[in-house]
């Protein structure tokens, strides 16, 4: 009977009162058999589907109700879009007095907030199932957003976008790393850090990492270490490197290019390479400087630990990304003791490039 009656219902009401209506018939029947005579009884479940069609009824309005209250779509939609609005207003607001930022902040934060209270539920339903991507988005943004607030009391963020996965990307010129740490002390500048304006400049910040390193090579066998290992990668790669484009010079010479400006500065810099091989250890860390001064010139952990010396204050990490896939771990870290409440972490892409990351707030 339940079934015949709710079949001519709409498919979505099917769905809320089938159960509810068969669990009701149920309890009906129950009652009559333990509490009325046997002739009541029988007479009663006789008239229990008009009770059942009732009930079904009832049902049927508050669900027909509910249903029409549900939020369209396009609002989610737009409520969505609004939230990427406040987010790139937040990301944008350089030389903005504090508290303009604040309030740019506090727009997006309760945006956040309402979204998550009036719409995050209806993820689960199956009508939404079409804009899953913007729940997810909200929920990571979200995320984002509260790690940014935790390194200050107000996000101080200069010309470049953190992005939604936190990573934010530096310029490919060869001062990656440098670049990546200038952005990560801009962020901490938040907490009240006590920072060298200076540091903000990727060639000054390069600059300082040189003088320490200069002053401390000869006293810091870890340094010496790393230092060591730097100069055995360049070398073993850029030999590789030269030999090719010597092969390609000579083909193009061939050709009738006149190539012999090229090949000069390759051999000029195979000179240099047969420095940093040298067994006088000062020869060696003599070349190695003065490449590290050129503007463009690659850093490696040797530089980290470094300005690890310099922000004694502040732990610095670095992740590997080799090809898309992250790699924790297998770099070392640096002043990260219980001491340490601020951290700098940096991702080595491919071991050829660093991007500054700001990791997602533990929930």
């Amino acid at each position: 009977m339940v079934g015949q009656i709710s079949s001519i219902l709409p498919p979505q009401i099917q769905r809320v009162i089938a159960p509810s209506a068969e669990w009701f018939g149920k309890q009906v029947q129950e009652f009559i058999f333990t509490t009325a005579p046997k002739g009541v009884a029988e007479m009663a479940l006789r008239t229990q589907s008009v009770v059942i069609v009732i009930f079904i009824a009832i049902v049927a309005v508050v669900g027909r109700q509910w249903l029409l209250s549900l939020p369209p779509a396009e609002e989610i939609k737009a409520a969505y879009d609004d939230i990427n609005e406040k987010w790139e207003a937040v990301l944008k607001n350089v030389g903005e007095a504090k508290e303009s930022r604040e309030s740019r902040e506090s727009d997006l934060s309760n945006a956040i907030k309402n979204f998550k209270n009036k719409y995050m539920w209806l993820k689960y339903y199956p009508a939404y199932a079409g804009y899953s991507t913007c729940f997810t988005e909200v929920e990571s943004l979200d995320k984002i957003f509260t790690t940014l607030l935790e390194l200050g009391s107000s996000i101080v963020v200069p010309d470049f976008k953190i992005g939604k996965d936190g990573v934010v990307p530096v310029p490919s010129d060869g001062n990656c790393l440098f670049h990546a740490v200038v952005n990560g002390l801009v962020l901490l500048n938040a907490q009240n850090i006590k920072i060298d304006e200076e540091s903000y400049d990727h060639e000054k910040l390069r600059k300082a990492v040189i003088e320490w390193e200069k002053l401390h090579v000869w006293d810091d066998p870890v340094l010496c270490g790393y230092i060591k290992d730097a100069i055995e990668g360049f070398v073993f790669v850029r030999e590789r490197q030269i030999a090719e484009e010597r092969q390609t010079l000579e083909g193009l010479r061939t050709d009738g290019s006149d190539v012999d400006a090229a090949l000069e500065a390759l051999t000029t810099e195979e000179s240099l390479l047969e420095l940093l091989k040298d067994r006088d250890q000062h020869a060696r860390y003599q070349a190695y400087f003065s490449l590290l001064e050129k503007p463009g010139f690659f850093a490696s952990t040797a530089e980290i630990y470094a300005l690890s010396r310099l922000y004694p204050e502040v732990a610095f990490h670095t992740h590997r990304d080799v090809d898309g896939r992250r790699i924790e771990g297998f770099d070392p870290s640096f002043n990260n003791t219980a001491e340490s409440k601020f951290s700098i972490t940096v991702i080595n892409v491919n071991s050829n490039h660093f991007n500054l990351f700001v990791p997602k707030a533990k929930t």
